[in-house]
């Protein structure tokens, strides 16, 4: 959350074991601890002003600069909360190495959680592919382990 706490939604703990909710919650403690969420606020007011100043002139070329500065903002978000998302992953991963737990229950949650987006594509769109993060969570652990 904006503010620095951490929210997981209940449900969660209905379908995963300790280690894996351990995983999700050490995800979203890296993304404060990489402070994702300051980070993608100091953007939106850069983009913000940038726009602003773009539009400035009016016209017709205000309208285009908008909505090329939209279209831009699109893509910048998205891409910059993916590797967001990936961070925050392999923090995860890090976290469960350091508390002796099993690090490989992130990629276990992933597969979980990829169950759950196959149904609902809209709750991970912002999200990185369901493969990728499953790929990356033991790779990173696979690091940790020394394999």
């Amino acid at each position: 959350m904006p503010d620095g706490t951490v929210r997981v939604y209940s449900g969660l703990m209905d379908i995963m074991n300790d280690d894996e909710l351990l995983a999700v919650i050490g995800h979203e403690i890296g993304h404060v601890a990489h402070e994702h969420a300051l980070k993608r606020y100091r953007k939106q007011y850069l983009t913000n002003a940038a726009k602003l100043g773009l539009s400035a002139g009016g016209g017709a070329s205000a309208a285009v600069a908008g909505a090329f500065g939209d279209l831009g903002e699109a893509y910048l978000n998205a891409q910059f909360s993916q590797a967001d998302e990936l961070d925050a992953d392999a923090y995860g991963v890090h976290l469960l190495k350091k508390i002796h737990r099993n690090p490989y229950a992130a990629a276990d949650a992933q597969k979980k959680l990829k169950k759950i987006s196959s149904s609902d594509h809209s709750v991970f769109s912002s999200h990185p592919a369901s493969d990728t993060r499953i790929e990356r969570a033991i790779e990173a652990t696979d690091e940790v382990s020394g394999k």
